[in-house]
């Protein structure tokens, strides 16, 4: 392999939807866990990572649509052992429904005990369109009341040495958290949202 030009920066790498997309991500971490001698060696599955989630179609004979209406229904009845969800998180069996082709907070709805809602609010989309429907974490680790994320910075050469700035930021929401509110924007930290 040819060394490149020490003057080339690249901003964005190629072929990483994988891990960069809502449904790639998803799609891999599952492939990986599937995948993994040690995973599959202790039984660790995607949702011991991260909250209950499904890629879905409006079409409500797909598969994952499925598995989600019966795990709904398993979190409704508090028989949700299948993964190690804490039970603080299950209370009032919320799921944050997201497309997958929109970004900065666009399009993001939360349901409360309501799949009647849910379900009409998926079908009514393009069958083409894909969303990811996650079990919302109720009881957050927040940051003065308020729900927050961490923006870091990293550079990665083309010999994968990975350098990141150790000066990163936060991203909380205007609003203090609270199940009850009657907007979204205390769930979500978009910047575009909080001006």
């Amino acid at each position: 392999m040819r060394e490149p030009s020490k003057h080339i920066v690249i901003n964005h790498l190629e072929k990483i939807k994988g891990i960069c997309t809502k449904t790639g991500l998803v799609r891999s971490l599952r492939r990986f866990y599937k995948t993994s001698p040690d995973a599959l060696a202790t039984g660790y599955t995607i949702h011991d990572s991260i909250p209950s989630t499904f890629v879905i179609t409006p079409d409500c004979n797909d598969e994952e649509y499925q598995g989600f209406l019966k795990h709904f229904h398993d979190v409704e009845k508090r028989q949700h052992k299948k993964e190690k969800v804490p039970a603080k998180h299950c209370k009032d069996n919320l799921w944050m429904v997201k497309p997958a082709a929109l970004n900065q907070g666009q399009g993001i709805e939360i349901f409360r005990n309501d799949l009647h809602s849910l379900k009409k609010f998926i079908e009514s989309k393009p069958l083409n369109s894909y969303w990811i429907i996650q079990k919302y974490i109720e009881k957050p680790l927040l940051y003065n009341g308020r729900k927050f994320d961490i923006r870091m910075w990293a550079v990665m050469t083309w010999r994968n040495e990975l350098y990141y700035y150790r000066q990163g930021y936060l991203r909380t929401s205007s609003d203090e958290y609270s199940l009850e509110a009657d907007t979204n924007y205390v769930h979500l930290t978009n910047n575009c949202l909080q001006q």
